[in-house]
């Protein structure tokens, strides 16, 4: 049997949706088609076609440093991130990344008006931890200060700034 199929897995999909609501289904099931859509274009598209999504022009200027979201945005910033992480969680192919989750999340807080950039980071790899020359890489989303999608991130620096 798959892991993907097995039964307590399946149980805790659908408490997981059931927790959600109505709202909170559709929204994750509107992110994960997001997600397969972006896998997609990444895959099938040549990367100039791809450039605009990465590397999208900036949304009314970047965010101040010190930005903090006020109640309303932490808790939409909260949902978002959650039902992004169900949504990649259940996706198709098990390599759903940090780059398409971060496009995706860049997409939808842009959509509400917040100036979100995508940033890339790098750091050194630990023997086998990477088949890329001992490089390991992180995509996250950031508004001003705050890191979005980042669980992992500390040990990353952006190789623009060089700031960890």
């Amino acid at each position: 049997m798959s892991s993907r199929n097995n039964p307590e897995r399946v149980s805790r999909f659908v408490k997981i949706l059931h927790e959600q609501g109505a709202a909170g289904i559709a929204h994750t099931a509107i992110l994960w088609v997001k997600l397969m859509g972006t896998d997609l274009r990444l895959r099938l598209l040549p990367y100039p076609l791809n450039r605009r999504m990465l590397f999208p022009r900036q949304l009314r200027g970047e965010a101040p440093e010190d930005w903090t979201p006020n109640k309303e945005n932490l808790i939409m910033l909260r949902r978002l991130q959650s039902r992004l992480r169900i949504a990649s969680r259940y996706t198709l192919r098990k390599d759903t990344n940090c780059l398409r989750r971060a496009i995706v999340l860049r997409r939808e807080l842009r959509r509400r008006g917040l100036p979100a950039r995508l940033v890339y980071g790098a750091a050194p790899a630990a023997r086998g931890q990477s088949d890329t020359g001992g490089i390991r890489a992180h995509a996250w989303v950031e508004i001003g200060a705050l890191r979005l999608d980042s669980a992992d991130l500390l040990p990353f620096s952006n190789p623009d700034t060089g700031n960890k």
